[in-house]
């Protein structure tokens, strides 16, 4: 008997400027957020922005350099912190085991229709490829 196996690529990368959605604007001199808006809107004047991505969730801050941006199968986008995408959670994980995370939190995301947290998600993932290494 013979195995079919298929490979799901998803994308990651370190975010840069270009790749936002949008922008959080703020207040000069303040922390209050104003809102999120889309980057092609009326930019709100006397206001400080910052960049970010529209996910499936609704909009998440991003910095150059301190994110990345995963970019699913049904082209959804998720933001990841650098360290905690390339730690993968304190495990060490093949190039193999990496893919397959991505895939599992990709399809752990779309079970849930998006009601599941970040940390569940990662957190989800991380007890499935536990439990295939004792396989």
């Amino acid at each position: 008997m013979t195995k079919d196996h298929k490979v799901l690529e998803v994308e990651a990368e370190l975010f840069e400027m270009g790749m936002e959605d949008g922008y959080a604007y703020y207040p000069v001199f303040s922390n209050k957020l104003i809102g999120y808006f889309h980057k092609d809107e009326t930019i709100i004047p006397k206001s400080a922005r910052k960049p970010a991505i529209k996910t499936r969730n609704g909009w998440r801050k991003v910095e150059v350099g301190k994110h990345y941006i995963i970019t699913g199968l049904n082209r959804d986008r998720f933001v990841v912190g650098k360290d905690e995408f390339e730690s993968i959670s304190g495990m060490e994980l093949t190039e193999r085991e990496k893919l397959l995370k991505r895939v599992l939190m990709e399809i752990i995301n779309i079970e849930s229709n998006g009601t599941k947290s970040y940390e569940e998600i990662i957190e989800e993932a991380d007890k499935l490829i536990r439990f295939a290494r004792m396989l």
